[in-house]
């Protein structure tokens, strides 16, 4: 018997499941999409909130730090030692700074007489320093605290140390200064770290 054609309209139904499908695989990729968004923002939000945190923090840790170390140089520069040091064969009062090089001989602390060096550089501040009991010392003192086997030598990062002399009101940055500091000679220590900075006067 010969197959006759069907009239009528031609329904294919997995065209319409496959239909479906899709519109219900766009609907799931929305939902995702905003989860997705709304966890991005919560992550957003929470490390904002850490990094506020942290640099409050760190900015504490960082003036600590500054207000420690300017405090320890003020109770040096406080009690300057006169007696004689033994530098490069020479012998007499240490106090001078030279090429970013803070170098004297101070009574404060424990152990006695102590030779301190401070040593600028562009990434912060090196400071070294010895207990003095009449020893030889080369000029370059701090290469030689250096090679002591236990060297006492300390960095402190981004800080910052310079020599000022006050002249008509106004304090003008030295480049190079040696003998002991008088208070007639206006000098003042100026340490700055970042947005701190503090004066030290020299007038023993």
């Amino acid at each position: 018997m010969p197959l006759r054609k069907r009239s009528g309209p031609c329904v294919n139904v997995y065209s319409n499941q496959n239909s479906g499908k899709k519109g219900l695989t766009l609907l799931e990729l929305l939902v995702t999409l905003l989860l997705g968004t709304l966890l991005l923002l919560l992550l957003y939000q929470a490390f904002g909130e850490v990094a506020q945190d942290f640099l409050a923090v760190k900015q504490g840790r960082d003036l600590a730090t500054f207000i420690k170390f300017s405090e320890g140089l003020r109770r040096q520069v406080a009690h300057l030692d006169a007696s004689a040091v033994n530098i490069g064969g020479r012998r007499g009062s240490l106090f001078f700074w030279k090429t970013n090089t803070l170098a004297f001989l101070t009574s404060f602390g424990p152990g006695g007489k102590t030779l301190v060096v401070y040593h600028c550089t562009p990434q912060g501040l090196f400071y070294a320093e010895v207990p003095y009991t009449g020893q030889y010392f080369p000029p370059n003192i701090l290469s030689a605290i250096k090679e002591l086997p236990h060297p006492p030598v300390f960095f402190v990062p981004r800080l910052k140390i310079s020599l000022l002399k006050e002249d008509n009101g106004e304090l003008k940055e030295l480049s190079h200064w040696q003998g002991l500091p008088t208070t007639k000679d206006h000098l003042v220590i100026k340490l700055t770290a970042g947005g701190y900075e503090r004066i030290l006067p020299l007038c023993p």
